[in-house]
């Protein structure tokens, strides 16, 4: 939901066993920097950049995840 500045949490959505997971990536970002086609922030600005360093981050943070499972189990469904 919308925050008083506008601004609307940023979410993350991961499909695991067939089953939809969703956690909030605790990021605000304004609808109107949101690329929803790229899954990031739009534009040169310090905002864009801090949010695309973190989206970058949490993605890293994921296959980090996947790839000790695949590790660990030799598998990922």
């Amino acid at each position: 939901s919308e925050r008083a500045n506008g601004y609307l949490p940023l979410m993350c959505r991961l499909t695991v066993d067939g089953e939809i997971k969703q956690f909030s990536c605790k990021l605000d970002v304004p609808p109107k920097l949101w690329d929803v086609k790229t899954a990031r922030a739009t534009g040169k600005s310090a905002e864009a950049q801090k949010i695309n360093a973190e989206v970058d981050r949490i993605r890293v943070d994921v296959n980090r995840r996947y790839q000790e499972l695949m590790q660990s189990d030799g598998y990922v469904t």
